[in-house]
């Protein structure tokens, strides 16, 4: 094996390698946003309402304290929430799909498009009418749900993961073998003696079956006239 190529099996800097994180993700639809705080505005407007029915009941100190707390805690959920979304984003390279998110604890999660066997685009009441869809993608190892896109982005990004998923998936695949050359056999005489007996039985056979199955109908096998007919079988799924 002196005249194959030698394989080599450098090693790689580590430190000249790109780091993903550093990367431009796409951010969400602004919109997104005010969906998450949507959750928020009805809570406190639950709040409001419930330190003015208390106000009549209660000692007046009594809903304002409770009041306040609820209505501050609100606030920091509405705060938390900007800072989780403005750290989503999602990456489209040409073989992988990256997302990332989490504030404190941040994640990247990266999909090759080869391993992709599902995606789908999901929308809520909400997203429906903001604009926005949720783009999912399922595989056989983990699941990326990549919320708060615009439809018209979301509906693109679908048709491009099919796309890419079956082209790599394609390129995967071993290249098909030249087919063989069919060999073709040439009868010898034997063969011939044997074919011709053959051929004379089948006649004989044949003269003495005229006059006894003369009452029988020949079946056309292309056409089904004559056979039975096939009853269903409820295993059989008919789609």
């Amino acid at each position: 094996m002196s005249g194959d190529a030698a394989v080599t099996n450098e090693p790689i800097d580590v430190g000249d390698l790109p780091r993903l994180d550093e990367t431009d993700f796409e951010s969400l639809h602004p919109n997104y946003l005010r969906v998450r705080f949507i959750g928020d505005a009805v809570f406190a407007a639950i709040v409001v309402v419930a330190m003015i029915v208390g106000a009549f009941l209660l000692p007046i100190w009594v809903p304002l304290v409770i009041g306040a707390v609820l209505l501050t805690l609100t606030a920091l959920s509405a705060w938390l929430q900007r800072l989780e979304v403005a750290h989503i984003g999602y990456l489209v390279r040409e073989k992988d799909f990256s997302y990332r998110h989490g504030v404190i604890s941040r994640s990247v999660a990266t999909v090759p498009f080869a391993r992709v066997q599902h995606v789908s685009i999901d929308r809520g009441p909400l997203d429906r009418l903001f604009g926005l869809a949720s783009l999912e993608m399922r595989t056989a190892g983990a699941d990326i749900s990549v919320p708060g896109i615009d439809t018209e982005t979301a509906a693109r990004l679908k048709a491009l993961v099919v796309d890419r998923a079956g082209e790599l998936a394609d390129a995967e695949l071993t290249p098909d073998q030249e087919p063989a050359t069919p060999t073709i056999a040439t009868p010898t005489a034997a063969t011939h003696r044997t074919a011709t007996h053959g051929t004379a039985t089948h006649k004989t056979a044949t003269k003495k079956t005229e006059g006894a199955d003369a009452g029988v109908s020949e079946v056309d096998v292309g056409s089904g006239h004559g056979l039975p007919p096939v009853a269903d079988d409820p295993a059989v799924d008919s789609r």
